[in-house]
């Protein structure tokens, strides 16, 4: 007996910044939302992201690393699915409140997910040169990465992936913790400044929306990563 037909899915293409890379994905299926219902039911942020997580990995046919997506490449990917799936807009709700807390006014919101983008800083790269002879290139922190540092330091830690020189290429990953720490130690002020732009000038996943309250005044919103879109 033959196995039950299945329908056949459209398949798209979307270009990852952090990845530099084109990737195909398909849209969500049922398996997927009930993925996403089970995230919904258990309302914390460390499960939202493990079903994103296992959600594009469903959706990009096992032919992407999830763990090692920086998370501006996972918000990206996972709002282009969610795209395709459900709707191209996602209706919000936004609470409009004084300096000092007060609640004002709700207004309800549309925002068109194709407007939304991975900015980037012209200013961004990943290569920092610490000084004539030596330098730095830097990795993109991962979902992971971000829930398991307790501070910039530790960041910073976790996101060279070498050293180098004119001559040669250090990989962190060769090398023992003792003699990275060593490295980390001999690093100065100004050294730290200028990979510590690397985090400022990082891509993000950034929208704004202008809205108009009920006194005729204008405010700007500014939403940044995906938890701000649901």
């Amino acid at each position: 007996m033959s196995g039950l037909p299945r329908l056949d899915l459209p398949r798209y293409k979307h270009k990852l910044v952090g990845l530099n890379k084109e990737i195909k994905y398909r849209g969500f299926t049922t398996k997927e939302q009930k993925i996403l219902l089970s995230a919904k039911q258990d309302d914390s942020v460390e499960q939202m992201f493990e079903s994103i997580k296992q959600i594009i990995e469903n959706c990009t046919f096992g032919d992407l690393d999830v763990d090692a997506l920086s998370y501006f490449d996972l918000e990206d990917l996972f709002l282009r699915i969610r795209e395709k799936s459900v709707s191209d807009v996602v209706e919000l709700t936004y609470n409009v409140k004084d300096k000092d807390g007060k609640h004002l006014e709700q207004i309800q919101l549309s925002i068109d997910l194709k407007q939304i983008k991975v900015q980037v800083d012209p200013e961004h790269t990943d290569k920092i040169q610490l000084s004539d002879e030596l330098g730095v290139k830097m990795t993109y922190p991962t979902v992971d990465m971000l829930k398991n540092v307790n501070n910039e330091m530790e960041m910073l830690e976790s996101c060279i992936e070498c050293i180098y020189t004119a001559d040669e290429v250090f990989y962190i990953k060769d090398y023992s913790k003792e003699d990275y720490e060593e490295f980390i130690d001999s690093l100065d002020v100004p050294a730290l400044k200028k990979i510590k732009k690397f985090f400022d000038t990082m891509p993000r996943l950034r929208h704004e929306e202008t809205i108009t309250l009920k006194d005729g005044t204008k405010e700007t919103i500014k939403f940044e990563g995906l938890q701000d879109f649901f």
